[in-house]
């Protein structure tokens, strides 16, 4: 959660205006950098892979079971579902109530070539 306060004085002029409206942007900027790094370090904690990319049935097996193991009641609410030329995406709500659109790619034999998560 990102807390952004009024100013501790009443600002005087458009230059103070904008200085302040910049020093606010910077830091929700770095906020959200750091926030979304700290995620990546503990996707890659769970899923034992650094990169976050999970290659081949196994490593995708290995992924769900410690995700099952972790949070043993999970629950998606589909939110909608798309479809483009040889692909498809699914938008939902996962565990702890974030947003998540996974897309995939399918090859000519309509079977998934690869896979992308995308959290909110």
């Amino acid at each position: 959660m990102l807390d952004v306060h009024a100013p501790h004085k009443p600002l005087h002029g458009v230059w103070e205006f904008f200085l302040h409206l910049f020093t606010i942007s910077i830091g929700l900027l770095i906020a959200t950098q750091i926030e979304s790094c700290v995620e990546r370090h503990h996707h890659a904690h769970e899923t034992g892979e650094a990169s976050g990319t999970l290659k081949g049935k196994e490593a995708v097996g290995c992924y769900w079971r410690k995700g099952l193991a972790l949070f043993p009641d999970l629950h998606f609410d589909w939110i909608a579902t798309t479809v483009g030329i040889n692909s498809i995406a699914i938008h939902f709500q996962g565990a702890g109530g974030r947003l998540v659109i996974e897309v995939f790619h399918c090859g000519p034999d309509g079977k998934v070539l690869r896979a992308f998560a995308h959290y909110a």
